[in-house]
């Protein structure tokens, strides 16, 4: 997983085991089982530019693409809440990362 400002990695009532549809259907549905590679890719580079210019504990103002990002990725109501925000995008990132590996092999 990335390196990212938004939070720490580690949650300790995130079981490893859990299906990732359980954790964000709208995210990982079977749709996103059938993108291509590039789609995953751009996906990981939106989610990871969003990381990494996005203070979740300020956030007074944003930019457009930022905002759009957000919109995007359906996360606006969840940024009401910064832990949850960042946890919600570091496990996206790291499905997209998983995604990512498993095209490659």
């Amino acid at each position: 997983m990335q390196d990212c400002p938004m939070g720490n990695k580690n949650n300790s009532h995130y079981e490893e085991n859990q299906t990732l549809t359980q954790i964000d259907p709208f995210f990982f549905n079977n749709e996103e089982d059938n993108k291509d590679l590039e789609d995953l890719r751009l996906n990981h580079q939106k989610l990871s530019y969003l990381c990494l210019n996005l203070d979740p504990f300020n956030c007074d103002k944003l930019s457009i693409e930022l905002e759009n990002l957000l919109v995007e990725f359906e996360l606006t109501e969840q940024l009401k809440n910064p832990f949850e925000f960042t946890n919600s995008v570091l496990k996206r990132l790291n499905q997209l990362e998983e995604q990512l590996k498993k095209k490659l092999n």
